[in-house]
Parts: C-alpha cells; structure tokens; sequence
C-alpha cells in the first residue's frame, strides 16, 4: 500500500464506484505492471518550476456530516509530493498542450502534469516549463487497473436501465473555438435560468480536459465548493 497526500479531482470516479476507495482513504494498492492511457496512476512530483503555467493541482476532500458531502480547492504542488491522476492528453492553445504515453508506461517514467485536474502525459512543447512527475504505479481496483472510462464521475447520476429520452426533449449545443471563451459560463447561465423556472436539466462535457470546477460551475452557479 502506497500513501498519498492529494487525489486529483480527475480521479473523483475512484471513491464513487461500487468496490472503490472508502472516504477518507489516504492509501492505494498499485499494480506493477505498466499503466495505459486512461488509467489511474500514482506520481511524485520531481519538479515544480516557478514559470510552470500548471502548478497547482484541483483535489477532493471528503467532508464530515453527509455521506456524500465533498469538497474541491486547489494546491500547491512541491517536490516529493505524492498524487493520483490519470494518464491521458490535453490540446490547449493558451496552456499546456500534450498527449498520452504511445504505449503503456512502466513505472518509473518520467511524464508532466497537463492540467489542474490531474490529466498527465507528455508534454508537446521540450522548451516548456511544466511540473515533472515520476510514476510509482497504476491503482489497482478490484483486481484490475483502474480506468476513467469504467469509472462514475457524479454518484446516483446514472440513467436507469431501459430509461428513454423524453420525447422532443430539446438539446442545445455550445460551442467555441478556444478555451476560456465562455462555453462552461454560457451553458452554466443557461442551466441555472431553466432550473429557476422549473425544467429539469442535464448537462455534458462533450471535449476538452474538464475539472470539477465546470461541473460545480454548471450545477451550482459557483466556481468552486
């Protein structure tokens, strides 16, 4: 069992999953063998430069008083710090651009952190100050690695079984050509409008390297909580 100082916001879907980590957990179980793209993984940072333009990593806390009560705020990331993430990429014109390790990565590789929310991988840009990390091993979650796409990112979101879209239940797409152009803060306005007067709501993030703080944004009205 390996101790951890944070859990990135990106890798929620490990305390929400049936069999998965309990509240409050500070340790993991690691896998040796070498970690895919789209898996949970724990690092340690090596270096936190001062011009990296992702320095601080979004993480999870559990809150006392309700069994799914949780928090989000964002920290400051110095050497020997120990965080789980995923491994993944990210394009971004304004921030850090990069993509996935091309094959599984053994432990022992060094990677970047590519975003607040703890999306790691290789940094497209060699000249660029970013915050390097080493890899301690893949989360393993009952008995197999532990991959976003088999995980829940809200508890009780999911649709039940054999459900169906209700019929001329419109869909309005946001769109824009960049990032922080106002998509999250559009469809947020415009959640929080229907809500008010009384229409229920669903939202997805359908490209980009999300954070919670979208998903508090378009649930809540707030940018973090």
């Amino acid at each position: 069992m390996l101790r951890v100082d944070h859990f990135a916001s990106t890798v929620r879907g490990l305390f929400l999953s049936p069999g998965g980590l309990a509240r409050g957990a500070d340790c993991v179980s690691l896998a040796a063998e070498p970690i895919p793209p789209g898996a949970a993984a724990a690092v340690e940072v090596l270096e936190a430069p001062e011009g990296a333009r992702v320095r601080r990593l979004e993480v999870i806390e559990s809150l006392s008083g309700a069994p799914d009560a949780w928090r989000t705020l964002e920290v400051d990331l110095t050497p020997e710090t120990i965080f789980v993430g995923a491994l993944g990429g990210r394009f971004a014109n304004r921030s850090v651009s990069g993509h996935a390790p091309p094959s599984p990565a053994p432990p022992g590789s060094v990677l970047d952190l590519l975003n607040t929310g703890g999306v790691i991988g290789v940094a497209d840009s060699a000249d660029e100050a970013v915050v390097k990390v080493r890899l301690l091993g893949g989360i393993e979650l009952e008995g197999g690695p532990a991959l976003l796409s088999g995980l829940p990112s809200i508890q009780g979101a999911a649709a039940h079984a054999g459900d169906q879209p209700y019929p001329g239940a419109p869909i309005v797409l946001i769109a824009g050509s960049d990032m922080d152009v106002g998509k999250t803060t559009c469809a947020a306005s415009l959640a929080f409008s229907l809500r008010v007067a009384g229409i229920r709501v669903t939202y997805v993030k359908l490209t980009g390297t999300g954070r919670m703080r979208d998903l508090i944004q378009v649930c809540y009205g707030r940018p973090s909580g």
